[in-house]
């Protein structure tokens, strides 16, 4: 079987964060944000799934760094290097990555 690819577009925010993992980190609010095209895999069931490895080729300040993704909600993912969250991405290009359904486009005249 072929593989299938989607191409995605996701909102990247950046956390002003303060903290260190003893004390816990404090997030003060969000320092600015872009928008980065994803070209996803989709597997069998017609599903996506965001890897660590994406993130890394769109967010260039954590090319070296280990990343861990938490999924906050269907289309919302924190990135992590070791305990710190430092970057939130929600994909604007979709209503569903399980199965992937895309936003409806409206006709203007």
């Amino acid at each position: 079987m072929k593989k299938q690819y989607v191409d995605t577009e996701w909102q990247i925010t950046y956390f002003d964060v303060t903290g260190n993992p003893v004390r816990g980190y404090d997030i003060h609010g969000m320092v600015g944000s872009n928008n980065a095209k994803i070209k996803m895999t989709v597997d069998a069931r017609g599903a996506t799934q965001l890897t660590p490895f994406q993130v890394k080729r769109v967010v260039s300040d954590l090319r070296y760094l280990p990343v861990r993704l938490t999924e906050t909600c269907e289309l919302t993912y924190i990135a992590y290097v070791y305990t710190c969250p430092l970057v939130e991405l929600l994909c604007v290009s979709h209503t569903s990555l399980t199965p992937l359904k895309e936003k409806e486009k409206k006709n203007e005249k």
